[in-house]
């Protein structure tokens, strides 16, 4: 773990003040810090949650909207609030009105992080530790430049084949999430979705092979050390015909660690051996949760595709609350420096994707050079499939180091929440 982000039990004990606790945010942030919260015995008293008519909580804590006139102004300052908003900016801005309002609260990613991964670090001296799938993927500590070593020897020692990280960090080459475009193939058309979909015309469509899919990763393979996490996208990933026959031949790649796919869950495959597939021990599915805003008949198909996932025992993720940012029109915003730099640091869906043969910082950036909405800028994407393996590797520890991609002069990050799929219905 980075030395900055490491903390002790006397260290959490004065951050909490000692005062009643309250967290801000019932998704999966914030039940990883109630979870950890009660390994060191603190007592949450409930959950400030927009979405708690939707969210279950099976530990029992109580999730409510947000009100902070609740408690009298007088008490205040007996409260802690645990801001756990997965937008940076949007997170900061609630604290600051929560500091307003006369409460103390947590709110830098930095502490947050350092409480989760004192409770993994705990666990380990007492030899209580083991790892899970689900919970240690959607735990937000950091995955980026070997952050988490727990994670991190973890992945390299029991998934990924053929990884040795006892190299200096200078020398290692860990790429914590790869994205992997299987298509631009979608069944819905949402309005704002950050691959664009809704911007398609007939014949902008894209579908891959397997094998043009594989010989692209396994270039990138060849200059790595480890990929802790490759990520199937779409467009909708389940309507690719071949999406068995990717999936298998990723499972017998060296240097990777868990294989995420990502969908809506409303494409049954016609291939039910793809169920069976799917419950292999590296593999993680994330549904995205629309609830009421697809059609009926999408959300019975929904409904038997979860069912599926259960009957087999297939690690998932249902994510109901659902944060949909509007990332804006595709004109030159004539950020100052540091704006740029803040727009890239704070913006939760860096996903390094591989499209069509070349590397982008995100989906947004490679939809958008696609459709032509903005400029084919050189030092944005690197080409995987040309030029010598040093001349890859060279290039690609530049794309990983570059923090100011010009992509991100043309949106406006993850600073405007807005409801899931924008203001319109979602269908077929």
């Amino acid at each position: 773990m980075k030395k900055d982000i490491i903390m002790n039990k006397h260290e959490l004990s004065n951050l909490l003040y000692g005062k009643k606790i309250i967290i801000y945010g019932a998704g999966k942030i914030g039940k990883t810090i109630l979870q950890t919260l009660h390994f060191f015995n603190y007592h949450v008293e409930f959950f400030w949650d927009k979405n708690s008519d939707i969210i279950k909580d099976k530990n029992a804590t109580p999730i409510i909207r947000p009100d902070f006139n609740v408690i009298p102004l007088e008490l205040r300052k007996n409260y802690t609030v645990i801001t756990t908003i997965f937008s940076k900016t949007i997170n900061k801005n609630i604290a600051n009105n929560l500091q307003d309002a006369g409460y103390n609260v947590v709110y830098d990613i930095k502490n947050i992080d350092a409480i989760i991964y004192l409770e993994c670090s705990e666990r380990l001296k007492n030899k209580t530790f083991k790892f899970n799938m689900t919970q240690c993927h959607n735990c937000p500590v950091p995955k980026d430049n070997y952050s988490c070593d727990i994670f991190y020897n973890y992945i390299a020692h029991n998934l990924a084949k053929g990884v040795c990280l006892s190299a200096t960090k200078k020398e290692k080459i860990i790429i914590p999430k790869l994205g992997l475009s299987v298509s631009n193939k979608c069944n819905l058309r949402c309005k704002n979705c950050n691959h664009l979909r809704y911007l398609y015309k007939k014949g902008d469509a894209i579908e891959f092979t397997p094998e043009e899919l594989i010989r692209d990763l396994k270039r990138i393979l060849n200059v790595i050390d480890l990929v802790s996490q490759i990520t199937i996208v779409g467009g909708e990933a389940f309507l690719h015909p071949q999406l068995y026959e990717i999936i298998e031949m990723i499972l017998k790649l060296p240097k990777i660690g868990i294989i995420q796919i990502i969908t809506n869950g409303t494409v049954l495959p016609k291939d039910s051996g793809l169920f069976e597939l799917l419950s292999d021990d590296r593999i993680i599915v994330e549904i995205s949760g629309y609830e009421d805003r697809i059609s009926s008949a999408l959300q019975k198909k929904l409904k038997k595709f979860i069912s599926e996932l259960k009957k087999l025992n297939v690690n998932y993720n249902y994510i109901k609350t659902l944060q949909w940012f509007d990332f804006g029109d595709f004109k030159n915003r004539d950020y100052s420096d540091e704006q740029h730099k803040d727009i890239y640091n704070n913006c939760c869906f860096i996903s390094n994707d591989i499209f069509n043969g070349k590397l982008y910082k995100c989906s947004r950036s490679a939809f958008a050079t696609l459709l032509e909405k903005i400029p084919k800028y050189k030092d944005d994407y690197i080409d995987i499939r040309n030029g010598s393996l040093p001349e890859l590797n060279t290039n690609l520890i530049k794309f990983l180091n570059n923090n100011v991609p010009k992509v991100c002069l043309h949106c406006n990050g993850t600073s405007v929440l807005i409801p899931v799929a924008g203001s319109q219905s979602i269908g077929e």
